[in-house]
């Protein structure tokens, strides 16, 4: 079977049309499954981002975008290694390059993540400091969970792009001749 424009190998579906990389169109049931499990894979990336980020704001004075840096680091590197395997199904070859190259855009985003809850942090900060005992730390982690949706699109996107298989590296190409 000759594989056409839009062919999605999670879905197995044709895509009329793609908004920002994310399935649309009809038959994309599991192209949004798959959106789904990644959701759900970050989901405990996030918790382990978010217990390690909480422990070092509260067990240390390295500030929000140190702990930041920390704990995204770890989670990012879980995130891939499981999505790579149970979301993307992904078996092929060059994984751990595709981990370095997951990781440098990581790495940006991370960076640019860590800057904007830094200074959401102190804006919140000076917001809230009359009314709580603690404003920095509490600020810190409230930021962290506005930027917290952006940085998940952005991941699931890149993953994507890295992970599934299009035209010719497809199983279904392959059979097809190509």
């Amino acid at each position: 079977m000759p594989v056409r424009p839009g062919r999605s190998e999670i879905s197995g579906s044709v895509s009329s049309s793609t908004q920002a990389g994310l399935p649309t169109g009809r038959n994309t049931v599991g192209a949004w499954r798959a959106a789904a499990k990644f959701v759900g894979v970050s989901g405990l990336g996030w918790l382990l981002d978010l217990s390690l980020f909480m422990t070092l704001s509260f067990l240390t004075d390295l500030g929000p975008l140190v702990t930041n840096l920390i704990s995204a680091g770890v989670a990012v590197t879980f995130v891939f290694l499981i999505s790579a395997r149970y979301v993307f199904m992904y078996e092929g070859q060059y994984l751990a390059s595709k981990l370095l190259a997951y990781v440098a855009f990581n790495i940006v985003a991370i960076l640019a993540a860590s800057a904007a809850i830094g200074l959401m942090a102190q804006a919140l900060t000076s917001l809230s400091a009359p009314y709580l005992a603690s404003p920095e730390r509490l600020s810190g982690i409230a930021a962290k969970l506005l930027v917290t949706p952006v940085t998940l699109l952005a991941n699931f996107l890149f993953s994507r792009l890295l992970l599934e298989k299009r035209g010719a590296e497809a199983p279904h190409a392959i059979r097809a001749g190509r």
